[in-house]
């Protein structure tokens, strides 16, 4: 089924999406893309409106609400640090990758963890970006293998090209203080 992107008021093409579309650039089919609803609690996510510390707003340690049209049917959501550095020993547990879902319909609290969600940690003085991405699954997807310390977002985008279209994103900016 094709994904109806008119049915969405803010695409992910406007300016204050700019940022995260930066991030994604090399996936393809990302570049007019809804934009994915986000919720810390009462807080919606919306892109380059959203600007949080990690010291004062707490709630961003607490896994958000991720939803979307149901008749995407089975997705995978990936949230993802692009500013992290690539050396794991210096960007946390996981690298640049905070947390997967896969194989959820319609929201994030409906499918399978495969990395437990790590909220923001971004190091002094810097301001990361945080992007959420939701893929449709086109085929059957390939989890990514071996310990998650080891686990690259654009290697499982990569590793499952034929079988993942990107739908929808979102992001938000966090610095430590």
């Amino acid at each position: 089924e094709v994904f109806n992107v008119q049915a969405y008021s803010a695409l992910a093409d406007e300016d204050f999406m700019k940022p995260a579309l930066d991030a994604v650039q090399q996936i393809s089919g990302c570049e007019h893309l809804p934009m994915l609803s986000v919720k810390f609690g009462d807080v919606e996510i919306q892109g380059d409106r959203s600007r949080f510390q990690k010291t004062k707003h707490r709630f961003l340690q607490e896994k958000p609400t991720v939803s979307w049209d149901p008749t995407l049917g089975k997705c995978s959501m990936a949230y993802f640090d692009p500013d992290a550095p690539e050396d794991p020993a210096k960007n946390g547990p996981f690298g640049n990758w905070q947390w997967l879902v896969m194989d959820a319909e319609a929201s994030s609290e409906e499918g399978r963890d495969c990395m437990k969600y790590d909220g923001p940690n971004p190091p002094r003085p810097e301001n990361h970006r945080y992007v959420f991405v939701l893929f449709q699954h086109i085929g059957s997807v390939q989890p990514p293998s071996g310990p998650p310390k080891k686990w690259n977002f654009y290697h499982f985008v990569r590793d499952n090209e034929k079988t993942l279209k990107p739908v929808a994103l979102n992001f938000f900016w966090c610095s430590h203080e």
